[in-house]
């Protein structure tokens, strides 16, 4: 048995048995033989189609696009709850002793006391009344009560006006105390407060609201200041007006 012939390639074969053992080539016949081999390997399978396949449409390569990593967002801030602000007057009181003696020295009682009707059933009082009895007064704060009285049309010796403040050095200073002197010595049976500064001027521990209510025997009503019906508020001016039409002393 030829040992050689187990390596022969089937088309050189007859040659072989022909009696052939050499061919004069470049290469030698194994050479030849690995190389046929290859190319057979690498011939393309024909497809069982009758449409020749198609060549792969060629892709556009997406461009190359450098990571970045995400920026760290900002923990929101946690909730602060603002306290309300608080409701400030227009000109800060100067607190002094509400003793009647003890501001008898600055509160000019007796150049006043020639305006405090003796007997009044009620005395009416706001925070500014103590610029409107000195020697700044506000001509439309005095005629807007003008007109008040006028149209309420109580009978004399009903109303008489006494301030719990008065004008030093440019400045209103609060006197209570003198406040509740005057009131007793009008007699009178009932006092309006006009507007939260004058309430908390004379009521320092109470919560504010318009209301009426009893305070050592006497009718206390509260309402809007000259301030808020000066600036139309229609809802104070109705409230002022309703809550005097029924008055009842």
């Amino acid at each position: 048995m030829d040992a050689w012939s187990l390596d022969l390639s089937e088309d050189l074969r007859c040659w072989g048995n022909q009696g052939l053992r050499s061919i004069l080539c470049e290469q030698d016949v194994s050479a030849l033989k690995v190389s046929r081999e290859t190319e057979s390997s690498s011939a393309p399978v024909a497809s069982s189609s009758a449409e020749p396949p198609r060549a792969p449409s060629p892709q556009k390569s997406a461009p190359t696009r450098s990571w970045k990593a995400p920026a760290k967002q900002p923990r929101a801030p946690h909730a602060v709850t603002t306290p309300a602000p608080t409701l400030k007057p227009s000109s800060s009181p100067v607190q002094v002793p509400s003793g009647d003696s003890s501001d008898l020295t600055v509160f000019p009682y007796e150049q006043f006391r020639s305006r405090l009707r003796v007997p009044s059933r009620t005395v009416w009082t706001y925070w500014e009344l103590g610029q409107d009895f000195g020697d700044n007064p506000m001509d439309e704060r005095r005629e807007l009560f003008r007109k008040i009285l006028h149209f309420l049309k109580w009978p004399t010796g009903s109303v008489t006006f006494w301030p719990h403040s008065f004008e030093h050095d440019k400045a209103l200073i609060a006197q209570p105390g003198q406040f509740w002197k005057g009131v007793r010595e009008a007699q009178a049976s009932g006092v309006v407060v006009f507007g939260q500064q004058a309430f908390k001027t004379l009521f320092p521990r109470e919560s504010f609201h318009y209301s009426s209510f009893d305070h050592n025997g006497r009718k206390i009503t509260v309402l809007p200041g000259p301030v808020e019906m000066l600036a139309g508020d229609m809802d104070a001016k109705r409230l002022v007006w309703n809550t005097l039409k029924a008055y009842q002393f």
